[in-house]
């Protein structure tokens, strides 16, 4: 099993890293675009879409989101951000407490097709605007908050957060996630002038002052836990211990990526908006 572990993320790894050091951006777009397409496919497998749709619909959906990337203005885009975010605050969010119903099954499908379209233009926008490490630095956020809260609800986790969707998930894991998001930050805007770069918590004190970006870092903290737990819930409802088998040793493309899909149509509204 950790063999299998290693060599899919080693694979996911060496591909990500190459296609973000060509100087041609399509490569890149293209593999998001592979990665958009199985976490669609998951999504609908999940929220029990009737086979073959789930296979058809992905394609068509992630070939949609691709047109309007490159045709469509930016604030366009924005919209599909807010959107997006919206639909996170009216849906999402409330199924973590009312839970999911067979009735909801079409709007949630389509809160799938939003969020992973929204995250597809988010990280494009981001990568070809502001640059890989720019990029980088708002992914490495939403890992640190996972990482951090792992280690803490296993190290001193306590009183469960969500019992009956992620049993494993901790009060105490997800205030170290808070924590190591804020101390990621602060290394950041203290380590801005190494890098060369723009990262995004040194860009977010520039724009909005040191008390506004704990904020904001805590806020994104929060909602990536929230995008975890809300794939828990999908994959309770459904059954099923991963979104799929896809990636050996990790399960699915969703699995993966969860914890982002609230965090980047975020981080793309924070970064971009008013300029």
């Amino acid at each position: 099993m950790l063999a299998q572990r290693v060599i899919t993320a080693s694979v996911l790894l060496v591909a990500i890293v190459s296609t973000l050091l060509l100087s041609n951006h399509l490569y890149f777009e293209i593999l998001l675009l592979i990665f958009v397409t199985a976490a669609l496919w998951e999504w609908l497998r999940l929220n029990a879409v009737p086979s073959p749709w789930p296979i058809i619909l992905a394609p068509i959906v992630a070939l949609l989101t691709f047109a309007f990337w490159r045709y469509s203005s930016a604030d366009s885009r924005q919209v599909i951000w807010w959107i997006s975010t919206i639909a996170w605050a009216l849906l999402a969010l409330p199924a973590l407490y009312y839970g999911l119903r067979k009735q909801t099954r079409f709007r949630y499908s389509l809160l799938a097709v939003v969020v992973l379209a929204a995250c597809y233009i988010a990280i494009n926008e981001l990568h070809l605007a502001k640059g890989s490490v720019y990029l980088l630095s708002v992914l490495l956020l939403t890992w640190i908050a996972d990482i951090t809260g792992y280690f803490v609800g296993r190290a001193v986790g306590k009183h469960k957060l969500a019992p009956s969707i992620s049993p494993g998930k901790t009060i105490e894991g997800a205030l170290g996630a808070l924590l190591g998001v804020i101390l990621y930050g602060i290394f950041c805007i203290a380590a801005q002038n190494l890098f060369g770069q723009a990262l995004f918590p040194a860009e977010m004190a520039a724009r909005f002052g040191m008390p506004m970006t704990l904020l904001i870092l805590i806020g994104l903290g929060v909602a990536s836990i929230c995008g975890d737990l809300v794939e828990s819930l999908f994959k309770r409802k459904a059954g099923a211990k991963d979104s799929s088998r896809l990636l050996p040793g990790h399960g699915g493309m969703l699995d993966r990526i969860d914890a982002l899909l609230p965090v980047l149509p975020l981080a793309a509204l924070l970064t971009f908006s008013g300029n």
